[in-house]
């Protein structure tokens, strides 16, 4: 775990963010640009995730992973505009970029309990709040009048660790989130992705070839548990299909997803298991690229090789789960 913390630290820029296109030579990259904010507050979590803070005075390597979480929120907070939103608005999937980076706002705030981070993490609510369609959920740009469930997934996740920390987060909100994902949600107990049925979801000419697998039903399933209500997506259809390396199923996102779903559960043991097969063996182990994951899998022409190690190493801190959230 500390591998690819290590790597994060190494790659991370000076002014704190992290590049789905990294200028290191040594590391190939071939993620988007347009999700950086959203990679640096990945590459946050990560480390939030494995209990360290802006005071953590741990050196690993000779960089103190105090001071790269210190500079991660230090670069969030100069991207946050007066509206509390986060990154550029025009970004072709600008609000993965904010929901992300709100999500690792308040699991700051939450970890730490430090006031210096509540009005960054309050505003950042509000704007996501204020971003979402009425009465449902969320897409690629505030109030779109579209909806997927993917999107929304990471603003419950934002949302309700706001609410452990006790932000403010109207009851309308969630039960709009919650009202869309039961809409897609089919009587098989199947979640679909922009509407109830949806087939695979591919980037054409990129992604296509890779394999389906059931990232929207763990979102609903994940976002029912974690706020107590919502639709009934049936836990055994990530059950049933958990991580495996072979190339044609490689989808991290999917395995995080899934992780976070049936934390807690009967089939948490079995699936952890399998993740820790398919990831620890895969992981680099020499020279620059040690402790990082290649991006090999369904969305890393998206994110690159930040995007595969962050939440590689968040699936594998399951034990976290957003403040205990999970279970409570």
């Amino acid at each position: 775990m500390i591998a690819s913390l290590q790597w994060l630290a190494r790659h991370q820029n000076p002014d704190g963010s992290w590049h789905a296109r990294q200028r290191c030579e040594v590391c190939p990259d071939r993620g988007s640009a347009e999700h950086d904010p959203g990679l640096t507050g990945l590459a946050l979590l990560a480390f939030v995730g494995a209990g360290y803070t802006h005071l953590s005075r741990d050196v690993h390597q000779g960089r103190c992973f105090g001071d790269t979480v210190k500079r991660a929120i230090q670069w969030i907070a100069t991207h946050q505009d007066a509206d509390g939103a986060i990154g550029p608005r025009d970004a072709k999937k600008f609000m993965y970029n904010h929901a992300i980076c709100t999500l690792a706002l308040c699991e700051t705030y939450a970890i730490t309990g430090s006031m210096l981070f509540k009005d960054a993490a309050q505003r950042a609510v509000t704007f996501l709040l204020a971003a979402q369609n009425p009465g449902k959920g969320w897409r690629y740009h505030s109030r779109s009048g579209e909806n997927d469930a993917s999107v929304t997934g990471w603003a419950v996740m934002a949302l309700a660790s706001a609410r452990l920390c006790d932000l403010a987060v109207p009851r309308a909100s969630l039960d709009g989130a919650l009202a869309l994902l039961r809409e897609l949600t089919d009587e098989n107990g199947r979640t679909g992705y922009s509407w109830r049925g949806t087939a695979k979801v591919v980037i054409d000419g990129v992604n296509d070839g890779f394999d389906h697998h059931e990232a929207m039903t763990a979102i609903a399933l994940m976002s029912a548990r974690l706020l107590r209500d919502g639709p009934k997506p049936d836990a055994r259809l990530v059950a049933s299909d958990p991580p495996a390396w072979s190339p044609d199923e490689l989808d991290f996102y999917y395995w995080y997803c899934g992780t976070l779903a049936l934390v807690g559960t009967l089939h948490a043991g079995e699936w952890r298991k399998r993740l820790r097969a398919a990831l620890l063996p895969r992981q680099n182990r020499t020279g620059c690229l040690a402790g990082s994951w290649d991006p090999v899998d369904r969305w890393s022409s998206e994110g690159g090789r930040i995007y595969a190690t962050a939440i590689n190493a968040l699936s594998l801190e399951d034990h976290y789960c957003y403040g205990n959230a999970f279970g409570r």
